[in-house]
């Protein structure tokens, strides 16, 4: 993320925001809303049919009323230049996520949260989401590009991308679990899987537990204080980064014997295949919570 990513992406939105939304409520009788999925504006004749937009399955619709855009077993693939999965413009917006969902960018982000926008990421489900990693343009190869705000709540989210992970913005991590990776720039030391965001952010019910002796440093770009993950090596963190359920404790209920379909990490964040009852004693992350098996 190099010093004017901000800038440039202002412009590239802003030139998207025109050509999708701009002129939406004058050349259709039908209202436009500034939410694009798959580079297609939503409005209020195909908020209920956002599943048969190209690239789009699964069960995807929009209220308006209550602003709550619902994925269900979706998978939204954005395949065009400058096209991401999921472009917000509507502050207050509510995505909730219902079973296993997928969004992949190939040539831009997977979300990108625009300026002044409040973006709430929940349910119970899992929203997995990959930004593009072959883009011509470095600053499209971000997994979740956010301006505005953003909280995640409840759900489990997995967010990666070429080069930054989770980007910009300011952050609220509610009970909930995520991971993100991304793998740096050569050329700028705060290039990462967290980085360049607005401010430190709050977590609530939930912590960073891995990797062990990860801090935030701040530093300036373009006269602002921004903050990235720095790694007990001093280096900005270009490894998968796990955010999960806080505990003053570690659990050692959870380790019982027989199948679990709860995904399982090691201490340091990597997600393991292998069954609990296969692994050997040591310290998990099963189901967000530590647990020990003994």
């Amino acid at each position: 993320m190099k010093p004017n990513l901000l800038k440039k992406s202002y412009a590239a939105t802003a030139a998207l925001f025109i050509a999708l939304f701009a002129f939406g409520t004058t050349a259709h009788a039908q209202q436009d809303y500034t939410l694009a999925i798959a580079g297609r504006t939503v409005n209020e004749q195909n908020c209920k049919e956002i599943s048969k937009f190209p690239g789009v399955s699964g069960k995807v619709e929009y209220d308006n009323a209550t602003k709550t855009l619902t994925l269900e077993n979706a998978t939204i693939t954005a395949s065009q230049v400058n096209t991401h999965c999921i472009m917000n413009f509507i502050n207050g917006l509510k995505i909730k996520v219902v079973g296993n969902n997928t969004l992949e960018s190939k040539q831009a982000w997977a979300i990108l949260n625009y300026q002044d926008c409040d973006l709430t990421v929940m349910g119970s489900g899992t929203l997995k989401m990959k930004g593009s990693s072959t883009s011509a343009e470095p600053t499209f190869m971000v997994g979740f590009f956010n301006v505005g705000t953003v909280t995640v709540k409840d759900c489990t989210m997995e967010v990666s991308a070429g080069l930054y992970g989770i980007g910009s913005g300011k952050w609220k991590f509610d009970h909930c679990t995520v991971r993100a990776k991304g793998n740096g720039a050569d050329d700028n030391e705060f290039a990462g899987s967290l980085c360049y965001l607005h401010a430190k952010p709050e977590f609530v019910g939930c912590e960073i537990v891995a990797p062990e002796g990860a801090y935030w440093k701040e530093f300036e770009s373009n006269g602002q204080k921004k903050y990235s993950l720095f790694g007990a090596d001093e280096k900005v963190m270009t490894d998968w980064v796990t955010i999960s359920s806080q505990a003053t404790g570690i659990d050692t209920a959870a380790a019982k014997p027989g199948k679990t379909t709860r995904s399982i990490y090691s201490i340091s964040g990597v997600r393991l295949s292998d069954e609990l009852n296969n692994l050997p004693k040591g310290v998990y992350i099963v189901g967000g919570k530590k647990v020990v098996k003994q």
